[in-house]
């Protein structure tokens, strides 16, 4: 019988328990499966079609034939029971196996073997460098127990109390950059000072601007006149007192401070009479 496969028969042949004879009436079937609990067939609540001379069949579905092995017991009110075991197998493949592989890739499948099986060697010999204790897994072993040995010595070495130390060495630092900038500014801070430099300059600058503005030139001259009429003003009240006694009161009007010098000759005597404007 086939396993897990509907559209089966299975029969027995029933005797009459009183003679021995062919057991011609109502026979169903109990079936029980890999030893387990036996139940009563479910098609057709087990009953059986007699074929003839006690030989009596059953039709199990598809799940009931889903055991290693069956064992089928029919009765029948006045017959011997009988049991018949099977074994199942599973079903045979049918139609053309080539079909069920599929096309070939290369000439034919046994070609295809054949490259699968040249690759396979090649695999194998790219594996073997696993093992080979140069670039394999003794060499990675090898490199992992060096650094295994680095990474121990990290473990041992202070490094708590050197980030102490640098710790401290920052602290330090930093406290000499707020002392400079903040305790040892003139104002709030090193920027305040800035800042208030900065206000400072652009004052400085607006003066320069107005010195490139004005007219020095023309205040030079206007200075210069006023000197001219002080000293007017004083020659006006000088008196020069000539060589022979006589003295004479200078005023404004044509003439200079070099004309009543060149007046005097080079012994100190007045010679020409000189009038003097400034």
């Amino acid at each position: 019988m086939l396993k897990n496969t509907a559209g089966q028969k299975i029969g027995s042949q029933m005797i009459t328990a009183a003679d021995g004879t062919a057991f011609a009436g109502e026979v169903t079937v109990y079936i029980c499966g890999d030893a387990g609990t036996q139940a009563l067939g479910s098609v057709g609540s087990g009953v059986c079609v007699h074929e003839g001379n006690g030989y009596h069949t059953y039709a199990p579905d598809q799940a009931e034939t889903n055991y290693a092995l069956i064992a089928f017991t029919f009765i029948g009110s006045g017959a011997i029971p009988a049991t018949v075991q099977v074994f199942t197998q599973i079903a045979q493949q049918t139609g053309d196996s080539f079909g069920r592989l599929g096309a070939a890739v290369g000439a034919s499948i046994s070609a295809d073997i054949a490259a699968v099986k040249a690759q396979t060697v090649a695999i194998e010999a790219d594996t073997d460098i696993i093992d080979d204790g140069t670039s394999g897994l003794v060499k990675i072993a090898s490199d992992v127990a060096a650094i295994l040995v680095d990474t121990n010595e990290l473990q041992t070495d202070d490094i708590p109390g050197t980030l102490a130390t640098i710790a401290g060495y920052l602290d330090t630092e930093i406290a000499a950059i707020v002392a400079a900038v903040i305790t040892n500014a003139a104002g709030v801070d090193i920027a305040a000072d800035i800042i208030a430099l900065k206000a400072e300059t652009a004052l400085i600058v607006a003066d320069t601007n107005e010195l490139q503005v004005d007219d020095t030139p023309v205040a030079l001259t206007a200075i210069s006149t006023k000197i001219g009429n002080i000293l007017i003003a004083l020659v006006n009240k000088m008196i020069i007192t000539e060589s022979n006694g006589n003295t004479e009161q200078f005023n404004d009007v044509d003439g200079s401070l070099g004309s009543i010098l060149a007046a005097f000759s080079s012994d100190g005597t007045y010679t020409t009479r000189k009038r003097m404007v400034i």
